[in-house]
């Protein structure tokens, strides 16, 4: 096995175990915040919160360029790369001053003091996030995932405890303040963590240098977060705030989905970039790395559709949008996030832009076909799947057919890609007729989707073992764990003999 392959696993289990933790307390803030707030105050906090993603982008594509730029140059060139990240500090300042000035402009707005308070909040918060986002793309590219992992779970433990209490006090502008908060909160820890010297910098070249390209990149994420969120549009306008509500349920659970995809990819990011021009090495990182990903994923996903009924339980308010949240958390998996990084690596942002301007009128006419033809909000739902689901494949192959230079090597590759979905598929409906016309009549619903968790786990094992078999995830994870165990032991003994 590869020393590259066994650092690449250890740090994405150090990366996966600290964001899981943190999901996981934001998981349990989420459901705690759609309790307080109801359905219909639940759907109105995530309208307002389209302010917040689309306002994310006023830095005009420089951080993400910054970040491709970091991941690229810093080992080959470090005086350019720090020079990269001055500036990109340096124009984050300025956007944090811009922010300032403007906020109190949000209480001349028409609206209710609810809203104005919580786009006045909103916008202090996006260049603090901003920030956030700048420091932590740089100790990624400096693979320093065990300081990362000191910030994430620092800063999931500031969500929970800012969060929640502030919203049952101050509803939907008091989650917007804890969320503030904990944002301010995290750039301390940063600095004490992962302390990185930044000096106030500015240069002309390097800036349009960034601009050049990130504004390419602000583009294509400004149409994927109108693709990722048309969806929404159309059900607060045709069906109301408290049918938003129980949608953005479902948009909640798949963000928990898109978070693992994100948590996964994030080591093998910077290695991306490091090796755009080594066809070989593109290979492993992006098509078998994507792969590997996706016969796990296809597991994973349909565990969380089996079992998602349990979490209702604790919000039985929420009872009707459970149907909405399993194909939305469904249809996640097909986001191509590696894909995006290899054409942005390569410098081809334009074909992301090309592909997410045709599916967003894709997806603009399978809602509106969902409204007129009185599918309701379950049209959209399945209209978002449809959407991710030819969204993600065609970036898949186009990305596929450069990597390999072939069409129908590429065609083979997408089949060893999805062939573990259409089996986990298989299993899927087999368990359904099982439960609906044989187990549901004498056995209890919620024991039953235990029986199928454990019925699909069986029937998907042979995949998980040819997968652990291939590539020795697994191995390489306890064999890390044995040694930091060991490693904890010997340091204790030191320990006490020095003393």
């Amino acid at each position: 096995m590869s020393e590259n392959k066994k650092i690449l696993v250890k740090d994405t289990f150090k990366n996966t175990i600290s964001n899981v933790f943190v999901k996981a307390l934001t998981f349990l803030q989420g459901i705690v915040v759609a309790n307080i707030l109801g359905p219909t105050m639940y759907g109105l906090k995530n309208a307002i919160q389209l302010i917040s993603d689309y306002g994310s982008n006023i830095h005009l594509g420089i951080i993400f360029q910054h970040n491709a730029e970091r991941s690229e140059n810093e080992y080959k060139k470090p005086e350019f790369a720090n020079k990269v990240s001055n500036v990109t500090f340096t124009f984050i300042l300025y956007l944090g001053l811009f922010c300032l000035l403007i906020s109190w402009i949000s209480f001349l707005l028409p609206y209710s003091s609810t809203t104005n308070w919580s786009i006045f909040l909103i916008l202090l918060n996006i260049p603090v996030m901003l920030f956030v986002f700048f420091y932590k793309s740089i100790l990624t590219s400096q693979t320093k995932f065990g300081i990362l992992a000191k910030i994430n779970i620092l800063q999931g433990i500031s969500l929970i405890v800012f969060v929640v209490p502030l919203t049952y006090f101050w509803s939907i502008p008091g989650f917007f303040l804890g969320i503030l908060l904990s944002t301010i909160l995290t750039i301390i820890i940063e600095f004490i963590f992962g302390y990185q010297k930044f000096e106030y910098y500015w240069n002309k070249q390097i800036f349009i240098h960034l601009l050049k390209f990130g504004i390419l990149q602000m583009i294509l994420q400004i149409f994927w977060i109108v693709l990722y969120s048309i969806d929404r549009i159309f059900v607060l306008n045709f069906f109301g705030k408290t049918e938003l509500g129980f949608y953005a349920l479902g948009l909640f659970f798949s963000g928990l989905v898109s978070f693992v995809l994100n948590l996964i990819w994030n080591p093998i990011t910077p290695r991306v970039y490091q090796n755009i021009d080594n066809k070989t090495e593109l290979y492993n990182y992006v098509i078998k790395s994507n792969q590997i990903l996706f016969g796990l994923l296809s597991w994973f996903v349909i565990i969380c559709v089996i079992l998602l009924p349990f979490f209702i339980l604790f919000m039985p308010s929420y009872a009707t949008a459970i149907f909405y949240t399993q194909i939305l958390v469904f249809s996640t998996i097909f986001i191509p996030n590696i894909i995006y990084q290899y054409f942005i690596g390569r410098k081809k942002m334009w074909t992301i832009i090309i592909v997410e301007l045709i599916f967003l009128a894709v997806a603009g006419i399978l809602n509106y076909l969902a409204v007129i033809f009185g599918f309701g909000t379950i049209g959209i739902v399945f209209a978002t799947l449809i959407t991710m689901f030819l969204y993600g494949n065609l970036m898949n192959y186009l990305c596929y057919s450069e990597i390999v230079e072939s069409k129908y090597k590429s065609i083979i590759e997408m089949l060893n890609y999805l062939w573990p979905l259409g089996y986990a598929l298989i299993g899927y409906g087999l368990l359904w007729l099982l439960a609906h016309y044989w187990l549901y009549s004498f056995i209890n619903y919620y024991v039953v989707k235990i029986i199928q968790a454990v019925l699909f786990t069986i029937w998907y094992s042979p995949i998980l073992w040819k997968i652990e078999k291939e590539h020795r995830i697994l191995k390489i994870i306890l064999d890390y764990l044995r040694g930091k165990i060991k490693g904890s032991k010997q340091s204790n003994v030191l320990g006490s003999d020095i003393q």
